[in-house]
C-alpha cells in the first residue's frame, strides 16, 4: 500500500502497477500524504491528481478500477477537486471521463469549481462545464461553502478574493453569482493561512468609515488600532495588509 502511494506521488507507473499486482487496494488510503510524507489519508488517485501524474491516474481509474471520487478521507476533497486546485486540467479531464462527480463537495461544502477558482484555473473551470466531458451535469457553479475559510462564499467570491480576473469573467459568463452571505458591507476576511498578513476588506460606498481590527492571541482577543477607509469601493474586493492575522472586525457602517 505504501509503495502504491509513493508511486502515485512520484509518477512511477511501473511501481504503481507492481503495487496493484501485489495486492494494494486502490480505494484505500495509501499511508502517504499529498506532500509525500508518511501518515497520509489520501488514495492513490488523489495523490496522482494532486501531483499531475496523468499516466498513473489513467491507469488507476482505468485498468486498476479505482473510484474516481474516492477522496482524502480527512478533508473529503475528491481527486477532481485537488486537480482543479492546482490547475492540472489533463488530470481533471481523465477523472471526468472516468465518471468523477464534478459537483462533489468536501467536508466544508467546497466544490471542484471553487478549487479551480481559488487556483485561478480558467481551463479547469471550462473542463468542468465542457459538453464533451459531461458538462451538462455541472450544477454547482453557485454552490455556497458551508465551512472553512470559504464559508458563505461561491466560486465567484473565491475568484474575486484571489484577484483571478479571467476566472471572474468566465464565471459571470456562465451565470456565476456572488453570495449575499459573503458580500456584506464592512467585513474583514483572512485570505491565506500561509500568509496571514494578507487580508481583504469588503466595503460598499463607505468612504471615511472607521473600524477596529481584532487579532487572536491564544484564546484571548486583543483589539488593534483604528483604521479609516480612504476610498470608495463598490462591489469589489480591496486587499489590505496588517500586522498579524485578522479573524474578524467590529465594523459598524
Amino acid at each position: 500500500q505504501a509503495l502504491l502511494g509513493l508511486a502515485s506521488v512520484e509518477g512511477n507507473l511501473s511501481n504503481a502497477k507492481r503495487a496493484v499486482e501485489a495486492g494494494a487496494n486502490v480505494n484505500e488510503a495509501t499511508y502517504w500524504g499529498s506532500d509525500g510524507a508518511m501518515g497520509g489519508t489520501c488514495t492513490a488517485a488523489f495523490l496522482a491528481a494532486r501531483n499531475n501524474h496523468r499516466d498513473v491516474l489513467l491507469y488507476l481509474v482505468g485498468d486498476a478500477g479505482a473510484d474516481p471520487n474516492k477522496d482524502n478521507r480527512y478533508t473529503g476533497s475528491s481527486p477532481c477537486a485537488v486537480a482543479c486546485r492546482h490547475g492540472h486540467v489533463k488530470c481533471v479531464i481523465v477523472l471526468l471521463l472516468s465518471g468523477a462527480d464534478r459537483n462533489l463537495a468536501n467536508n466544508n461544502g467546497s466544490t471542484p469549481c471553487m478549487f479551480a477558482a481559488f487556483g485561478g484555473s480558467t481551463a479547469c473551470l471550462r473542463a468542468l462545464r465542457a459538453p464533451q466531458y459531461g458538462g451538462h451535469s455541472f450544477t454547482s457553479v453557485n454552490a455556497v461553502a458551508t465551512g472553512g475559510k470559504w464559508k458563505g462564499m461561491t466560486a465567484l467570491d473565491v475568484a474575486e478574493v484571489g484577484r483571478h480576473q479571467d476566472c471572474v469573467e468566465y464565471l459571470l459568463q456562465i451565470g456565476g453569482k456572488r453570495s449575499t452571505e459573503f458580500f456584506q458591507p464592512g467585513r474583514v476576511y483572512c485570505t491565506s493561512r500561509t500568509s496571514p498578513k494578507k487580508c481583504i476588506l469588503v466595503v460598499r460606498r463607505a468612504i471615511g468609515v472607521t473600524f477596529k481590527l481584532a487579532t487572536k492571541e491564544g484564546k484571548a482577543y486583543k483589539r488593534g488600532k483604528e483604521h479609516t477607509v480612504k476610498q470608495e469601493v463598490v462591489d469589489r474586493v480591496e486587499r489590505l495588509t496588517w500586522k498579524g492575522k485578522v479573524y474578524y472586525s467590529n465594523i459598524s457602517l
